[in-house]
């Protein structure tokens, strides 16, 4: 007779609570993930990090090992909302891709109101520059297209900036109720200002330039 194999003795169950399995951290892409989401979510109008954590679940202290601070942050939330911007045909004629830049730039900032001012400010701080962003160098092409020079592009573009960010404050205005929404211009009747207003500011600056440097009259 063979002896039987001797049973296997079962593993003693352990005491105390049952281990925890420990939640997947968040890398940078998913905070700046939530940032976006926070800012689209048509409520928020500004971003704190106490937000950014909560929505994620982690302690605040986590987001700052990814980057420095808030300023940081924006800056990387407001050129992942940038990069939706859809750039309109480089062959359209310069006043068909103007109204596309223009429409499609305000619809997409007052998408997400929170990183609206940022998105804004950092097109004016990188003008010109390899960080520019494909909106701010679309818009400055038509100034150059209509005819003006390189130097009175940047200047408009700096004239438009400027008028973007007075909506964007009529825009907060409306949306906290500092100021009633029946007192203000629609979404449609701005974007036609402010399409007109640039018109105006190219042609007011061709129609002070020294008739030599016009082109010849066409017959």
């Amino acid at each position: 007779m063979t002896d039987s194999p001797a049973a296997t003795p079962r593993p003693k169950p352990r005491r105390g609570r049952p281990r925890r399995t420990e939640p997947a951290r968040p890398g940078l892409e998913q905070i700046v993930a939530a940032v976006v989401a926070l800012a689209g979510n048509g409520t928020c109008l500004e971003i704190n990090m106490r937000d950014v954590a909560g929505a994620l679940n982690v302690s605040p202290k986590l987001i700052y090992r990814h980057v420095s601070g808030k300023a940081e942050l924006l800056e990387l939330a407001s050129s992942s909302v940038l990069s939706q911007w859809v750039q309109p045909p480089a062959d359209a004629p310069w006043p068909e891709r103007l109204t596309r830049i223009i429409t499609e730039t305000h619809q997409l900032l007052r998408r997400y109101p929170a990183l609206a001012e940022p998105s804004v400010l950092r097109d004016l701080s990188a003008r010109g520059s390899p960080q520019s962003t494909r909106a701010a160098k679309a818009i400055t092409d038509c100034f150059v297209d209509a005819g003006l020079s390189q130097a009175e592009a940047e200047r408009i573009f700096t004239l438009h900036v400027i008028m973007l960010l007075g909506e964007l404050t009529l825009d907060k205005a409306i949306r906290t109720g500092a100021l009633p929404s029946q007192r203000t211009p629609s979404a449609e009747a701005i974007i036609k200002g402010l399409e007109s207003a640039l018109h105006w500011l190219i042609a007011g600056i061709r129609s002070q330039r020294p008739l030599a440097d016009s082109p010849p009259t066409q017959y």
